[in-house]
């Protein structure tokens, strides 16, 4: 993997940082038959709701988790079309797993800075798991125009056409960021041989899409890799110089007057004065505006 010269030594510090970590602490769940592991970066922030967002997310990952099942994982050709599966009409599944998560995923990509679906035109991406889930009115959910990534290009096809406060679970794709993210003891198997074996070394973010995507896989195993967007995580930036915002890239000299996060509507690091004090006057970093485009019965 090339990077410009001036980036090296950064890009240097990043991996040293985020993927020896990584690879560690996945040799660790095999070497002590760990089922699985949640790894978040020192500056992820999350919605003061996230209890609630991560049931709908078990919910949903339920349903893609049975939709893979009927696929074989060895398979060469997408077998699983692109369907839409609305999160409203989904069954109250009271069977016993492994993980409230269901038993078949690898990784959980709960947190990032931009991702998108695969699309049955994608005939390039090795993703056999298209089935999605659609939950509209998620009040976590800020207003399309008002959502973020490190490159806004990721929204433009996925959530640009629907109604404000939809959601989407899906397989990943593009992935960047990984603020946080959970894996399986059957996904850290699998991840450690790619590692080792197929994937160029890079950034943890990167390695993990290659792995997702099943890119520079020898093996016809292909992972199961369930996300949402937008994301549930986001990289907080802390008061202070804009400098400080990434190891990698150059964000100038500019200067922050507050914390901030994007996608959070109420930031758990920004509302942690008032969670301290026992409070419920917890401040919305993106209130909507009067005009709301909502999803109705009727759409």
């Amino acid at each position: 993997m090339d990077f410009p010269n001036e980036h090296l030594p950064t890009v240097c510090i990043c991996l040293i940082n985020k993927l020896i970590p990584a690879r560690l602490t996945l040799s660790s769940m095999v070497d002590n038959n760990i089922g699985s592991a949640l790894i978040l970066e020192e500056d992820a922030d999350w919605d003061i709701r996230l209890r609630e967002q991560l049931h709908d997310f078990a919910k949903a990952s339920h349903v893609l988790n049975s939709r893979a099942s009927a696929i074989d994982r060895n398979t060469t050709t997408p077998s699983d079309a692109s369907e839409a599966i609305h999160f409203e009409t989904l069954p109250n599944d009271n069977t016993p797993y492994a993980s409230p998560y269901g038993d078949r995923w690898d990784v959980l990509w709960f947190g990032h800075l931009g991702t998108r679906m695969v699309h049955d035109d994608d005939d390039s991406q090795n993703v056999i798991y298209r089935s999605y889930v659609v939950q509209h009115n998620d009040s976590t959910v800020t207003q399309y125009k008002q959502q973020k990534t490190l490159d806004n290009s990721f929204w433009n096809f996925d959530l640009s056409t629907r109604p404000d406060h939809t959601r989407l679970y899906h397989s990943s794709i593009q992935g960047v960021g990984t603020q946080a993210y959970a894996i399986s003891l059957a996904g850290a198997r699998r991840a450690l041989y790619s590692m080792n074996i197929d994937i160029p070394i890079g950034p943890i973010d990167i390695v993990l899409r290659y792995f997702c995507q099943n890119t520079y896989t020898n093996t016809e195993y292909h992972a199961l890799c369930i996300t949402t967007s937008p994301s549930l995580f986001s990289q907080y930036k802390s008061k202070g110089s804009t400098s400080k915002d990434s190891n990698i890239g150059d964000f100038g000299g500019g200067f922050r007057e507050k914390g901030e996060d994007i996608n959070i509507r109420y930031s758990v690091r920004n509302n942690l004065p008032e969670l301290l004090n026992g409070g419920t006057n917890f401040v919305d970093q993106y209130p909507d505006d009067d005009r709301v485009n909502d999803w109705t019965e009727e759409d």
